[in-house]
């Protein structure tokens, strides 16, 4: 990663911390998806997908980052290739992502 990239990664972390520290005490709860029937619903309805969706992620953002660094690189010629089948790779990988989120629950 860019050490450019850093304190965006940083910033990030730190406003889902504040968000989950106000979400928490607005809840009046201690941890997220744990008060209510509701919760317990919905932290049921999530946990199965998280190793199918999980490595689908992650693949994504590989993908992407391969994306970036491809465009990067253009005016070689070698790119339009490579930079469909990313592109196509990137395209699969987010419809199996979107069709597990639909197709469990």
């Amino acid at each position: 990663m860019s050490p450019a990239l850093k304190p965006i990664g940083s910033s990030l972390r730190a406003d889902l911390a504040a968000t989950t520290r106000v979400l928490l005490r607005v809840k009046r709860q201690a941890r997220l998806l744990h008060s209510s029937a509701e919760d317990a619903v919905l932290w049921r309805t999530l946990m199965p997908r998280l190793p199918l969706v999980d490595p689908l992620n992650l693949l994504q953002a590989e993908l992407m980052a391969l994306l970036r660094k491809e465009r990067i690189g253009e005016g070689t010629g070698a790119e339009v290739r490579h930079d469909r089948l990313l592109e196509d790779s990137f395209a699969v990988v987010t419809q199996a992502i979107s069709a597990g989120m639909q197709n469990t629950g």
